[in-house]
Protein backbone atom coordinates (compact mmCIF):
# COMPACT_ATOMS: atom_id res chain seq x y z
CA UNK A 1 0.00 0.00 0.00
CA UNK A 2 2.92 2.27 0.67
CA UNK A 3 4.14 1.75 -2.80
CA UNK A 4 0.82 2.62 -4.24
CA UNK A 5 0.65 5.76 -2.19
CA UNK A 6 4.10 6.79 -3.41
CA UNK A 7 3.12 6.04 -7.01
CA UNK A 8 -0.09 7.97 -6.61
CA UNK A 9 1.76 10.83 -4.97
CA UNK A 10 4.33 10.82 -7.77
CA UNK A 11 1.53 10.71 -10.33
CA UNK A 12 -0.26 13.65 -8.64
CA UNK A 13 3.00 15.58 -8.59
CA UNK A 14 3.49 14.86 -12.31
CA UNK A 15 -0.08 15.95 -13.07
CA UNK A 16 0.42 19.09 -10.99
CA UNK A 17 3.68 19.87 -12.81
CA UNK A 18 1.94 19.33 -16.15
CA UNK A 19 -0.97 21.48 -15.04
CA UNK A 20 1.49 24.21 -14.03
CA UNK A 21 3.21 23.90 -17.41
CA UNK A 22 -0.16 24.09 -19.20
CA UNK A 23 -1.19 27.14 -17.16
CA UNK A 24 2.15 28.79 -17.84
CA UNK A 25 1.82 28.04 -21.56
CA UNK A 26 -1.73 29.42 -21.55
CA UNK A 27 -0.56 32.58 -19.77
CA UNK A 28 2.22 33.00 -22.34
CA UNK A 29 -0.30 32.47 -25.12
CA UNK A 30 -2.61 35.03 -23.52
CA UNK A 31 0.24 37.53 -23.27
CA UNK A 32 1.17 36.79 -26.87
CA UNK A 33 -2.43 37.36 -27.94
CA UNK A 34 -2.52 40.60 -25.99
CA UNK A 35 0.74 41.74 -27.63
CA UNK A 36 -0.65 40.74 -31.03
CA UNK A 37 -3.85 42.73 -30.44
CA UNK A 38 -1.84 45.76 -29.29
CA UNK A 39 0.33 45.47 -32.39
CA UNK A 40 -2.74 45.23 -34.60
CA UNK A 41 -4.16 48.34 -32.90
CA UNK A 42 -0.90 50.19 -33.54
CA UNK A 43 -0.95 49.00 -37.14
CA UNK A 44 -4.50 50.29 -37.54
CA UNK A 45 -3.46 53.68 -36.11
CA UNK A 46 -0.47 53.86 -38.47
CA UNK A 47 -2.68 52.86 -41.41
CA UNK A 48 -5.13 55.63 -40.45
CA UNK A 49 -2.29 58.16 -40.29
CA UNK A 50 -1.02 57.03 -43.69
CA UNK A 51 -4.53 57.38 -45.15
CA UNK A 52 -4.89 60.89 -43.66
CA UNK A 53 -1.47 61.89 -44.93
CA UNK A 54 -2.26 60.52 -48.38
CA UNK A 55 -5.51 62.50 -48.40
CA UNK A 56 -3.64 65.65 -47.38
CA UNK A 57 -1.16 65.04 -50.19
CA UNK A 58 -4.02 64.58 -52.66
CA UNK A 59 -5.66 67.80 -51.46
CA UNK A 60 -2.32 69.57 -51.71
CA UNK A 61 -1.74 68.30 -55.24
CA UNK A 62 -5.22 69.49 -56.22
CA UNK A 63 -4.35 72.92 -54.81
CA UNK A 64 -1.06 72.93 -56.72
CA UNK A 65 -2.85 72.02 -59.96
CA UNK A 66 -5.44 74.74 -59.33
CA UNK A 67 -2.73 77.33 -58.64
CA UNK A 68 -0.80 76.20 -61.72
CA UNK A 69 -3.87 76.73 -63.89
CA UNK A 70 -4.36 80.19 -62.39
CA UNK A 71 -0.69 80.98 -63.02
CA UNK A 72 -1.06 79.82 -66.62
CA UNK A 73 -4.11 82.08 -67.02
CA UNK A 74 -2.27 85.06 -65.57
CA UNK A 75 0.71 84.37 -67.82
CA UNK A 76 -1.58 84.33 -70.85
CA UNK A 77 -3.16 87.62 -69.76
CA UNK A 78 0.29 89.16 -69.32
CA UNK A 79 1.29 87.89 -72.78
CA UNK A 80 -1.87 89.37 -74.31
CA UNK A 81 -1.23 92.67 -72.53
CA UNK A 82 2.35 92.77 -73.78
CA UNK A 83 1.18 92.12 -77.36
CA UNK A 84 -1.33 94.96 -77.02
CA UNK A 85 1.42 97.23 -75.68
CA UNK A 86 3.68 96.30 -78.60
CA UNK A 87 0.88 97.11 -81.05
CA UNK A 88 0.29 100.44 -79.28
CA UNK A 89 4.01 101.23 -79.37
CA UNK A 90 4.06 100.54 -83.13
CA UNK A 91 1.09 102.87 -83.59
CA UNK A 92 2.80 105.58 -81.52
CA UNK A 93 6.01 105.13 -83.53
CA UNK A 94 4.03 105.44 -86.78
CA UNK A 95 2.28 108.57 -85.49
CA UNK A 96 5.62 110.14 -84.45
CA UNK A 97 7.03 109.50 -87.94
CA UNK A 98 3.92 111.05 -89.50
CA UNK A 99 4.23 114.12 -87.22
CA UNK A 100 7.91 114.41 -88.19
CA UNK A 101 6.99 114.27 -91.88
CA UNK A 102 4.28 116.92 -91.42
CA UNK A 103 6.69 119.08 -89.41
CA UNK A 104 9.28 118.83 -92.18
CA UNK A 105 6.65 119.76 -94.77
CA UNK A 106 5.47 122.67 -92.62
CA UNK A 107 9.06 123.86 -92.21
CA UNK A 108 9.53 123.85 -95.98
CA UNK A 109 6.22 125.67 -96.49
CA UNK A 110 7.12 128.27 -93.84
CA UNK A 111 10.48 128.80 -95.52
CA UNK A 112 8.74 129.26 -98.87
CA UNK A 113 6.21 131.62 -97.27
CA UNK A 114 9.00 133.64 -95.67
CA UNK A 115 10.66 133.93 -99.05
CA UNK A 116 7.40 135.17 -100.56
CA UNK A 117 6.76 137.59 -97.69
CA UNK A 118 10.27 138.98 -97.89
CA UNK A 119 9.56 140.16 -101.43
CA UNK A 120 7.03 142.63 -100.09
CA UNK A 121 8.37 145.76 -98.58
CA UNK A 122 6.56 147.38 -95.79
CA UNK A 123 7.05 151.12 -95.66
Amino acid sequence: VLLNFEAISEHVKTVTDEETSVRSAMEEQGMGSKTLLESMGSLNEITGEVKRSAQEMMNGSHDVIKESKMLEQITQEIGNGMREMATGAEQIDSAVHKVNEISAENKEKIAMLMTEVSRFKID
